[in-house]
């Protein structure tokens, strides 16, 4: 569910989705700015809360949180990936639900 949510609300076709792990997508903008990936991440934020899930006869509800970093000119992926990923951490731990943007390097 969160998957297909994810990938219907990216608007630009080489937008890309991604499961990343077991809870965990991956979204990458192409030529995007920190300040255009924000307002996507708002959007895909929104999606995701909107979101309703049919289980057991009940309906859930789906959070999300969105850590977002923005390459940085000679980052490796790794480490680009590595600020992304502490990002993520870092919104959960400030009470999920909510983005957090990696600080530039």
């Amino acid at each position: 569910v969160v998957a297909d949510c994810l990938a219907r609300t990216c608007r630009v076709k080489n937008d890309f989705v991604a499961r990343y792990g077991g809870e965990e997508f991956a979204v990458l903008l192409w030529d995007t700015t920190l300040k255009r990936g924000l307002v996507s991440a708002e959007r895909l934020l929104d999606a995701v809360r909107a979101a309703r899930v049919q289980h057991e006869g009940q309906e859930i509800r789906v959070t999300a949180s969105m850590g977002i970093a923005e390459v940085t000119p000679g980052e490796t992926a790794a480490r680009w990936i590595e600020r992304a990923d502490k990002a993520l951490y870092e919104a959960k731990n400030r009470g999920r639900n909510r983005i957090h943007e990696a600080p530039v390097v």
